[in-house]
């Protein structure tokens, strides 16, 4: 797993909204054309898994951004909620 790439495909989705709305829309399309993700990488990418993404490395700064932007500022109850959960 390269939480680089993980890092990669979420700092696009803040970056360009076009590739946000597709992330969004269209997730596993978006994973298969733009990226080379494994299966697992797909699945915490799909579920925004914020918690197990950030136990593996990825920035929690930018999982904030990304979330807000996948998901939109007006969860960020249920981002809080993830975050302060622990990983199974």
């Amino acid at each position: 797993m390269s939480i680089n790439t993980i890092e990669r495909v979420l700092w696009e989705a803040i970056t360009f909204p076009d590739k946000a709305e597709v992330f969004r829309s269209q997730p596993e399309e978006h994973f298969n054309s733009y990226f080379h993700l494994t299966s697992q990488e797909k699945q915490l990418l799909h579920e925004m898994d914020v918690r197990k993404m950030a136990d593996l490395g990825a920035s929690e700064m930018l999982l904030m951004l990304a979330w807000q932007v996948v998901r939109g500022p007006e969860t960020m109850n249920e981002y809080m909620g993830r975050m302060n959960t622990p990983s199974s």
